[in-house]
């Protein structure tokens, strides 16, 4: 993986506070998904909602458009972006993927909603001291290349790049490069970010806990499709084993620089799949609601993790979070769900991931 232009961060030193203590960088990592995305947002909210701010934010393809309106302290604004213009036929379709080569309107998601429908406070960004990274795929070289505050500008080429989907999309050409969907590449940038200096990392997935990628479907479809990037067929047909390998990375972490995960709950069918059919658009807004739980759950406890402060002891009978103190809500749970759970046949959403054994 490789640099772009905006590498700000890496091999900087800290300085030490008034007290002679170092400070701790607390980074948010977000993973992409599409209409997955909106268990992020309901994340982010509630973060801003708590006054929880990081230090730092990375996001590849939705979880870079979902993390800007997050830096920018714009409560709200990802839940309306991603669900008021489902039945807007600019935002997706058959007839978008004909006319314009893309499954999304790229013109309309990143043109005439930020500029026009829904503002994105580009100065509010600006002014925020916490740093912004996101990545997309060299389309030529299948590298990723990592990009900063100074690369959202108007017309947001690279938030519209890093979302760009291998055959559902056409590349976006940017600083003389070809760049595809940055999850295709790094799919959960944690490595990056740990990189960039973060002493704590808060990763929040799309999918749910327990999930391992299959090989990619449609082999030969994009074999065909993308022969002309021999680079991004070969990083597709791997794709399951980056993304797998970086979920142990996370769970086989040490203790110390372990990330906390936070993983979307289980759900009877995906809130994605049913905004994609259209059957109905608040399928998708209650994958909201989960995630804002889920992190007013945490906020106040990674608060005091920044501080330095000892974390309380998980309450008895119930987990602790990757072994670190912060505990898993208990989500609610369909009857047959827990009545499996009782008699220790499903997992549910308090077992954490297993790392590759030592």
């Amino acid at each position: 993986m490789t640099r772009g232009r905006s590498d700000f961060t890496i091999g900087k030193k800290k300085k030490k506070d008034d007290k002679g203590e170092l400070p701790v960088k607390t980074g948010l990592v977000l993973e992409g998904g599409g209409l997955r995305g909106v268990f992020t947002v309901g994340v982010l909210d509630a973060f801003l909602e708590g006054d929880f701010h990081a230090d730092y934010v990375i996001g590849v393809s939705a979880g870079a458009a979902n993390g800007v309106s997050y830096v920018s302290g714009q409560k709200g604004r990802g839940l309306r972006t991603n669900i008021d213009y489902l039945r807007e036929p600019r935002y997706m379709g058959l007839r978008s993927l004909l006319l314009h080569g893309s499954l999304f309107g790229m013109d309309f998601i990143f043109g005439e909603i930020p500029e026009h429908l829904d503002p994105f406070d580009y100065d509010a960004f600006e002014r925020n001291p916490c740093e912004f990274v996101t990545g997309a795929l060299d389309a030529r070289t299948g590298e990723t290349v990592y990009y900063g505050k100074q690369d959202i500008r108007r017309g947001l080429a690279v938030l519209r790049a890093t979302s760009s989907l291998p055959m559902l999309a056409k590349p976006v050409e940017y600083e003389g490069r070809l760049l595809l969907d940055g999850g295709t590449g790094d799919p959960i940038p944690v490595r990056r970010a740990l990189a960039d200096g973060c002493d704590r990392v808060i990763v929040v997935l799309t999918r749910e806990r327990g999930y391992r990628k299959q090989p990619q479907s449609f082999r030969a479809a994009y074999h065909a499709g993308l022969r002309r990037y021999p680079a991004v067929v070969k990083l597709l047909d791997t794709r399951h084993t980056l993304y797998n390998e970086t979920l142990d990375f996370v769970a086989g972490s040490s203790a110390a620089a372990r990330p906390w995960c936070w993983p979307r709950p289980r759900r009877r069918r995906s809130a994605a799949w049913s905004a994609t059919a259209k059957s109905s658009w608040r399928s998708t807004g209650r994958a909201w609601r989960p995630g804002a739980r889920c992190s007013n759950a945490g906020c106040e406890k990674t608060r005091q993790k920044r501080r330095r402060a000892p974390l309380p002891q998980a309450r008895k009978g119930r987990p602790d979070f990757l072994q670190d103190g912060v505990t898993v809500p208990d989500y609610p749970l369909r009857t047959g769900e827990r009545k499996r759970r009782r008699k220790g046949r499903a997992p549910g959403p308090d077992t954490v991931h297993e790392g590759p054994a030592a």
